[in-house]
């Protein structure tokens, strides 16, 4: 999933991202790693938790571009510097323009390469595997016209 923000009049505003990290079967109680890198964070499932045993290397990467963004965690929204929720990730930052990339894999940890797109092309992509997947499959109503649907 790919995320692009951008000032049409070229201001810079505050921005804050939140994701809610749900790397198990409920909410809340399975925690998850987290490895900070300079533009981007990995998260991956914890050794022993129930998601690690069917997908032991189940992991996501979340790159961004054109903007350093700070991470944090729920305390962002409270002046008391607590933790009421673990497993919310945010991130902020300060800007006129960023991009932002969410990417996960079952087999391995995604790298940190990226070509983004643009979403003309990323529509035509998923337009040609929808007519491939789907076999040039044409469903006529017979009833009323040869109209196809």
């Amino acid at each position: 999933m790919e995320l692009k923000v951008a000032s049409k009049l070229n201001r810079a505003y505050e921005f804050l991202i939140t994701n809610q990290l749900v790397m198990g079967e409920h909410e809340f109680q399975a925690p998850c790693t987290m490895k900070q890198e300079k533009d981007s964070i990995v998260l991956g499932v914890v050794e022993g938790s129930a998601a690690f045993g069917i997908y032991p290397k189940l992991s996501y990467r979340i790159i961004w571009s054109g903007a350093s963004f700070e991470v944090s965690d729920d305390r962002v929204f409270f002046s008391d510097d607590t933790v009421r929720n673990g497993t919310l990730l945010t991130l902020k930052t300060t800007t006129d323009q960023f991009k932002l990339c969410i990417r996960g894999s079952l087999e391995h940890e995604p790298d940190n390469n990226i070509v983004w797109s643009e979403p003309e092309e990323e529509y035509q992509k998923y337009l040609n595997f929808y007519n491939k997947f789907l076999g040039e499959l044409s469903l006529k109503n017979r009833t009323r016209s040869n109209k196809t649907f």
